[in-house]
């Protein structure tokens, strides 16, 4: 989440992350937005070095812009790895199965150079969702609270605490 933070000299406003958690971006008026929670992502992950943005918001919908935006292919030597984590099922979703603004944000780190691997989390997989964000510079999560079949909440939260005492 972006915090409010000072005002430059000029009077303009500055922003600063307090927690990354970008489930909100899920409206589709916002997809525009794509290539902003990329850009942070990645300066997060850079050790706050941040990409210059390097292409139109539009092109992270992919092929497809009046219907579901398809995955990019990934960079064949990538800057970095970042996963773009959801969980299967919910209203949130449509008939591709991810949040509307999934894959335009994983287009939009593709376009900057870094592979973004998107993972559907359950109980039955936690291990191999860890060993996946371990060897990557960082994840994207697109899980909002909620029941979905094979996860339990504490169980994610379990996992996500862990990554984020781990620097992921």
């Amino acid at each position: 989440d972006f915090i409010l933070g000072p005002k430059t000299a000029d009077g303009q406003d500055t922003y600063f992350v307090g927690e990354f958690n970008c489930s909100c971006v899920g409206i589709k008026k916002q997809l525009d937005r794509a290539s902003d929670v990329a850009v942070a992502a990645i300066t997060i992950c850079n050790d706050g070095k941040a990409p210059a943005p390097i292409f139109d918001a539009k092109e992270a919908m992919g092929d497809a812009p009046r219907g579901p935006a398809k995955l990019l292919p990934q960079p064949a030597e990538p800057k970095g790895k970042i996963i773009l984590l959801e969980c299967k099922g919910g209203v949130d979703k449509g008939p591709d199965g991810h949040r509307k603004d999934s894959i335009p944000i994983a287009n939009a780190v593709i376009k900057q150079g870094w592979s973004c691997i998107p993972m559907y989390y359950t109980d039955a997989d936690c291990e191999k969702i860890k060993a996946a964000i371990m060897d990557s510079a960082g994840y994207i999560c697109r899980i909002n609270p909620g029941s979905y079949e094979g996860v339990t909440q504490p169980m994610l939260d379990g996992l996500l605490d862990d990554m984020v005492k781990q620097g992921k």
